[in-house]
């Protein structure tokens, strides 16, 4: 790291400062002590993500900046919604710290939204949002959601920053940003561990949104293109709760892939949100069902509404699921002791990239010098390249998505008489294979 010019500031000044600001994009953290920014001097710092120009005096920026946060409080993904919610609000905090510790004279305030899981709501409440003055806003978590909002956000210029939307089809420049791989990633990472597993037959039963049908094609053809067989690939209405037709027709299926192959050598993959867990307690009616492993994805990876409804039945099967995996640093470890004094529970990813979201929203207002929807957008992934968050590098490709990473693999076990989750692998996609902690 040195500093390549620093425009009318002395030496001393010059340090003291790219310090300050160096830290505070690189580690995120709020850092002590306050320095007033000159007004109209830049400087230009050479850091490991590359050479960017920064406006010290973020210009014209004064006063309180508003980031909208939509958030499934309710719903499909109501168990989730709430650890967002403290993730970002974790992350105003720190943000707030920085820019008063960098002598800026502006606030940032957060304004949350129950986006309900549902894409006519979030819809709804983006466009109050930007009723209210909001150009930047963190979620939605779902690709259905984000998908209904796209054609206003990019029509009104508001910059939205999804922790968990992975529908390929939305990999595409615009205005929304993902601080995750987008599901060819996870498709990938699914296909390897059940096949690294053993799985060589294997029934997708998938929620027939945007979102379920990418993931599973995506992980369809993947494992057919490393040898593996898919049985069927049959999707559900995800607004049922009876899904006794669903089962019936895969326990015939996987059932006589059994008898064929053997219980060892099929599996099945279900794709769900929180309804898996209805899914699961109903399929335990099958012994054929029953009686392989089941893999899952990062809509029930860690999820706690999932283990209430079929605790036991999850453990049964296993449940290995695959969710992209933030890095294991000194500052994710920070981050994961905050959270749980204030939660009691392991953040997880989605909430350590929801928290990051706030960053490299902020941070891009910082160095666009104003609070404009375009200007945010076009910093947005030069931003992206200079700022190690919670998650680890938070590098967006051309398309405005993470650009690649790792999957943990989380199951269900028992562990002092109760169904409980445990990381028990690792899915490295570049190097596409599998590190078990616990294979089970």
């Amino acid at each position: 790291m040195g500093v390549k010019s620093v425009k009318g500031l002395s030496a001393v000044q010059a340090v003291i400062y790219v310090v300050l600001l160096v830290v505070g994009i690189a580690a995120g953290y709020a850092i002590g002590g306050s320095m007033a920014a000159p007004a109209t001097k830049t400087l230009t710092v050479t850091q490991p993500g590359g050479v960017v120009t920064i406006t010290p005096a973020a210009m014209g920026l004064r006063g309180e900046i508003l980031i909208g946060a939509l958030l499934p409080l309710s719903g499909d993904l109501a168990s989730e919604g709430p650890l967002n919610k403290v993730a970002v609000e974790m992350a105003i905090e720190d943000l707030n710290s920085y820019v008063k510790a960098l002598g800026l004279p502006i606030t940032f305030r957060l304004l949350v939204e129950d986006s309900a899981t549902d894409p006519t709501t979030a819809l709804n409440k983006l466009q109050a949002l930007y009723a209210r003055g909001v150009r930047a806003v963190v979620g939605p978590m779902t690709s259905a959601e984000v998908r209904n909002l796209k054609s206003y956000a990019d029509g009104n210029k508001i910059v939205v920053c999804s922790q968990s939307s992975t529908a390929p089809d939305l990999a595409v420049p615009d205005y929304i940003f993902r601080n995750v791989p987008n599901d060819r990633y996870q498709g990938r990472a699914i296909a390897r561990l059940m096949y690294d597993y053993g799985i060589q037959y294997v029934y997708i039963l998938y929620r027939n949104d945007a979102w379920g049908k990418g993931l599973a094609d995506s992980t369809a053809a993947r494992f057919k293109e490393i040898g593996g067989t898919v049985l069927a690939n049959a999707g559900y209405d995800p607004k049922k709760s009876d899904f006794s037709a669903e089962l019936r027709a895969a326990a015939a299926t996987v059932g006589d892939a059994i008898s064929k192959y053997g219980a060892s050598k099929v599996a099945v993959l279900l794709i769900s949100f929180e309804e898996g867990g209805v899914i699961t307690a109903q399929a335990s009616g099958y012994r054929e069902l029953m009686s392989v492993t089941w893999f899952g994805s990062d809509g029930t990876a860690m999820n706690s509404k999932i283990l209430e409804v079929a605790g036991s039945q999850l453990a049964k099967v296993k449940h290995l699921a695959t969710i992209f995996a933030p890095t294991q640093s000194p500052k994710f470890m920070d981050f994961e002791n905050r959270f749980k004094s204030k939660t009691g529970e392991h953040p997880g990813t989605y909430p350590a990239t929801a928290y990051d979201c706030v960053w490299l929203l902020g941070l891009a207002i910082i160095q666009a010098g104003k609070y404009d929807g375009e200007a945010i957008r076009n910093v947005m992934i030069s931003v992206s390249r200079t700022y190690f968050g919670v998650s680890g590098w938070t590098i967006l490709d051309e398309n405005g998505d993470r650009a690649g990473g790792d999957y943990d693999v989380w199951a269900v076990i028992i562990k002092d008489g109760k169904p409980t989750w445990e990381r028990v692998a690792l899915v490295d996609v570049g190097a596409d294979s599998v590190t078990w902690f616990k294979k089970i």
